[in-house]
C-alpha cells in the first residue's frame, strides 16, 4: 500500500499567512506566497504563483551570476 501524497515540506526563515500593507510589518516570504497561491482554486491566483516562482528563479539566477563574477574578480586580483 502506497502512502498518501503530501505537499512538499517548505522551510523558510519566517512566514506569515496574511499580506500586510505596512512596509514595516511582517510579510510573506516569496516561497510561502507561492505555496499558498498554488493551493487556491482560482486560476488567476495560480497564475500569480507561477509568476512569483519565475521571479524567484530569476532572482536566484541573477544573484548566482553576481557571486560568480565577484569570485572570479577576486581570484584575478
Amino acid at each position: 500500500m502506497r502512502p498518501a501524497r503530501r505537499p512538499p515540506l517548505l522551510f523558510t526563515a519566517a512566514f506569515t499567512k496574511n499580506t500586510n500593507y505596512n512596509l514595516g510589518g511582517f510579510m510573506n516570504s516569496l516561497p510561502v506566497q507561492i505555496y499558498n497561491d498554488v493551493n487556491s482554486p482560482t486560476t488567476a491566483v495560480v497564475n500569480r504563483a507561477w509568476g512569483a516562482a519565475l521571479t524567484l528563479v530569476a532572482l536566484i539566477l541573477v544573484l548566482n551570476l553576481i557571486a560568480r563574477l565577484v569570485a572570479r574578480r577576486s581570484r584575478l586580483a
